[in-house]
């Protein structure tokens, strides 16, 4: 799965990189609404388990996980691959992410 992500995802993308269990998580910038990526990924026949499931309180950014447990590295890599395309999808729709701002010391 790990591999998929790193051919398929954008590179705002972040995601765990697991050393045992079964899944992934994955996180993305503060500016994307989880909601439509998860219908843009429905359209393409793909799910994922929405980060909010699993906070007790509201999250401080959109994440979600994936599961690698149940399915062959080949459906695997389709998923990923249709993932990718309904993230990079929501991104080029999304509003553009706020500038970043300096913070800058000045006496008087």
């Amino acid at each position: 799965m790990v591999a998929a992500l790193e051919r398929y995802f954008p590179p705002q993308a972040e995601w765990s990189t697991p050393k045992g269990g079964f899944f992934v998580w994955v996180r993305l910038p503060a500016w994307i609404a989880l909601t439509d990526l998860y219908l843009a990924a429905i359209e393409r026949g793909v799910a994922f388990a929405p980060g909010p499931l699993f906070f007790p309180g509201a999250p401080a950014y959109p994440a979600f996980r994936l599961s690698f447990s149940q399915a062959t590295p080949e459906r695997i890599g389709v998923g990923i691959e249709r993932l990718g395309g309904a993230l990079r999808e929501v991104l080029s729709r999304a509003p553009a992410p706020p500038p970043e701002t300096r913070r800058v010391e000045t006496s008087v």
